[in-house]
């Protein structure tokens, strides 16, 4: 179960959600692992449009087991992630209702196979490159292996479930025994212990203690919003790198109902609501998130990218690859260096 160290900048009304007390008409209750302050601009949102009230739990983790240990005596609906790993771990213990009707324009890759959970915004990870070092030229994953990154790539641990997303990737497309050669080698790059969070990176390439790191995108837009945090965004150029096939790894932000929800049908308008343009919109201003249907501007902050592809390995590959991506990480030995 869950401790109460663990809960965050929860509203008061969540207690009686909490506790067990049967939710009233026009409201939606969420198990969310998404912090409030990041989802309280959709949640205000869908307030206003329809009326419904919505109670948020937030947790860091524990929320899959939480729903699975209450059954049918959970008061949650829906359970919003920072990633596809839960929303497989829920459907695969049939804790996921089937969706009803989503956006003709939903890109189709985000929905699960068995069209209970789906994508509601793309996180691409992606590569923080120096500006002061014109000589280090990554387009490609393999390209971190070049000599003059030698003792100078930083990364948060390899075990982090960002890193496992981004290692079950790579594992689908190379096979273990290629995935575990290049971890070996991205050992020899690393410039101290992988530590800390991907700003954490960035901040040591400002500090001049790296050359390069990887993290996610929308990282880079929290830096620009935070007057310590900007000069270290600014003294990097991001690299949307690529795999063999030619994709840029994303995770998603996600959502499924679950099968013992008391508010299916608001449960699922909440769900319409956060793939509207209105909503993605949102996604892509206040969060740095890519949206998932078409007609929706990418976050303005990316405009000097350009354009790139998402990978085509299946999200659910890459959540079915995390377990033996992070035994690669604890045989390489690479977290402990």
């Amino acid at each position: 179960m869950l401790s109460l160290k663990k809960m965050r900048h929860v509203p008061i009304f969540v207690c009686a959600f909490m506790m067990g007390v049967p939710a009233l008409a026009g409201e939606v209750n969420i198990y969310s692992y998404r912090q409030p302050e990041l989802l309280a601009p959709i949640v205000e949102g869908f307030e206003k449009q329809t009326g419904h009230k919505v109670n948020v739990l937030f947790a860091k983790d524990g929320l899959v087991e939480r729903a699975q240990l209450e059954g049918e005596n959970s008061q949650a609906d829906l359970i919003l992630t920072t990633g596809v790993q839960p929303l497989v771990q829920a459907s695969e213990l049939g804790l996921f209702a089937t969706l009803g009707t989503l956006p003709d324009n939903l890109a189709s890759e985000v929905v699960s196979p068995d069209n209970d959970w789906v994508g509601l915004s793309l996180r691409p990870r992606i590569f923080y490159v120096s500006k002061d070092k014109a000589d280090v030229k990554i387009q490609t994953y393999d390209d971190v292996l070049q000599a003059s990154l030698k003792q100078r790539f930083c990364s948060r641990p390899l075990k982090h479930v960002y890193n496992l997303s981004w290692l079950g990737g790579m594992i689908e497309r190379r096979g273990v025994s290629e995935t575990k050669s290049f971890l070996t080698s991205l050992q020899a790059q690393m410039a101290r212990t992988p530590q800390g969070n991907d700003r954490a990176q960035v901040q040591a390439i400002h500090e001049g203690i790296c050359d390069a790191s990887i993290g996610n995108a929308y990282y880079y837009g929290k830096m620009l919003a935070n007057d310590e945090q900007k000069p270290w965004a600014d003294s990097v150029n991001l690299v949307f790198a690529t795999d063999r096939e030619g994709g840029v790894h994303v995770d998603i932000s996600g959502a499924g109902i679950l099968t013992n929800a008391p508010n299916k049908e608001i449960a699922q308008e909440f769900i319409n609501y956060a793939l509207s343009s209105e909503a993605q919109a949102i996604y892509a201003d206040v969060n740095s998130e890519f949206p998932v249907v078409d007609g929706v501007a990418k976050p303005v902050i990316f405009d000097a990218v350009g354009a790139w592809s998402v990978s085509r390995t299946p999200l659910v590959k890459i959540a079915a690859n995390a377990k033996q991506a992070a035994m690669l990480v604890d045989e390489v030995g690479i977290d402990v260096k």
